[in-house]
């Protein structure tokens, strides 16, 4: 929930604090995701990404950007090696019910790719990117089942078609104690190009492919105080436009 995936892990960070402690608060995160995978190719792709992210939030509002990091390497003959600056993203996320109705909470998004990789690396396909997303909670104690639903608007990269997609995400987060949740997600996205290999990468360092993506992800948070907060994940991908396994870690600084 990094698009997307998550990176997995960030698109997961709004789902792991209680709704009870949205106040008005600033989180600085940082941490590294290990990807790998063929990606329909013969050959094994390595992505290291490394984020910074910063999060403002309010009562019933928060925006959020994500600075990330990469590192490519394909094994691919001969072996290659790629780094540096991302698709800086950020979004922004309204509460439309200010407190639970029958349980439920729904929460609006709007999201912008902004291409600050350089696309001569394969980072990126230098072109802004424009997403909107609605989230839907159901409080039931322990257990909160919740989905995603969003439809991601790209620009063209010179000599490619990119097309419009839908994506979505269904999950369960399990609050084990006042320290320690758990949960998994689904992710799924439609290819965001009709059909052949790999063009750059996306926000979240995964190759742009004519696959549709479907990918599953286990994680574990732990609150040391109300400050400090660690998170682990490992992700599972079911189709060639994502990672055949992934693992990464987040760790988080309340001011």
């Amino acid at each position: 929930m990094v698009r997307r995936s998550g990176i997995v892990a960030l698109s997961m960070v709004v789902l792991l604090a209680p709704w009870s402690a949205r106040a008005d608060k600033q989180t600085l995160s940082t941490g590294l995701t290990y990807l790998t995978g063929k990606y329909g190719e013969s050959y094994s792709t390595d992505v290291y990404y490394l984020p910074v992210v910063f999060k403002q939030e309010w009562k019933r509002s928060q925006c959020k950007a994500t600075v990330p990091y990469l590192r490519i390497r394909t094994g691919n003959s001969p072996r290659t090696e790629e780094e540096g600056l991302g698709d800086i993203l950020t979004s922004c996320t309204y509460s439309l019910i200010d407190k639970p109705w029958h349980g439920f909470l729904v929460d609006a998004l709007g999201k912008v790719k902004w291409p600050t990789a350089d696309e001569r690396k394969s980072l990126g396909n230098g072109r802004v990117a424009y997403s909107l997303q609605a989230d839907v909670y159901y409080l039931s104690g322990a257990v909160t089942p919740f989905a995603t639903l969003g439809y991601k608007m790209p620009q063209d990269p010179p000599g490619s078609i990119l097309r419009s997609v839908w994506y979505g995400t269904v999950g369960l987060a399990y609050k084990h104690s006042k320290t320690d949740s758990m949960g998994l997600l689904w992710d799924m996205q439609q290819a965001s190009r009709v059909a052949g290999p790999g063009i750059g990468l996306d926000a979240d360092g995964r190759p742009i492919t004519g696959e549709d993506s479907m990918e599953l992800t286990a994680y574990w948070v732990h609150k040391f105080n109300p400050q400090y907060k660690l998170q682990l994940y490992a992700i599972r991908g079911f189709s060639d436009a994502s990672p055949d396994l992934g693992l990464g870690f987040m760790f988080s600084r309340v001011f």
